[in-house]
């Protein structure tokens, strides 16, 4: 790192297989943001370097809150924590769920409590929908692939949601 007294540049500039390169040498932005040690400047339009490498030991690099920065305990370097990326699922209401925005989503009664998930039974067809567990066809010839809506675990789930029968140990 740039904290190493042993040389006069550190690994900074000795390109470790799993480190960082000098980051005026990223000369765009998506190859900037796959590098831990540095951040796109929109002012200046370049790459540089992230405040976050000058921290040379782990307390004060995770107190450093202004610029987002952990310490990575593998590299024994500082840097800027990932970007958080929302999710788009994250629903807690039906109609927020399957709101206009929300058209990766679907409102799903499986398990114990309904939750808002991804939608992941987009089959055309019903042999290829039901070909996963997850999935149920619903709506006859002219149907939709939508997540099965009786996947409850426990009965009594099960047996409170009108739609669903319990069947020996499933909930159809």
């Amino acid at each position: 790192t740039i904290c190493d007294p042993t040389t006069p540049f550190g690994k900074y500039l000795a390109l470790p297989p799993a480190g960082h390169r000098p980051c005026h040498t990223h000369l765009e932005r998506g190859e900037c943001s796959t590098d831990p040690g540095c951040r796109w400047s929109d002012l200046s339009l370049r790459c540089i370097t992230s405040p976050c490498l000058a921290h040379c030991k782990k307390e004060p690099c995770n107190a450093d809150e202004d610029n987002n920065c952990e310490w990575n305990g593998v590299m024994e370097e500082c840097y800027e924590k990932p970007p958080e990326i929302p999710d788009p699922c994250g629903h807690t209401t039906e109609s927020g769920c399957l709101g206009e925005e929300s058209v990766a989503c679907c409102w799903s009664t499986a398990g114990d409590a309904p939750t808002c998930v991804a939608k992941n039974c987009t089959a055309a067809d019903e042999a290829e929908c039901v070909a996963d567990a997850r999935c149920g066809w619903y709506g006859g010839d002219a149907g939709t692939c939508a997540p099965k809506k009786c996947s409850h675990v426990a009965e009594a789930a099960c047996a409170a949601d009108a739609e669903c029968v319990w069947e020996g140990a499933t909930c159809a």
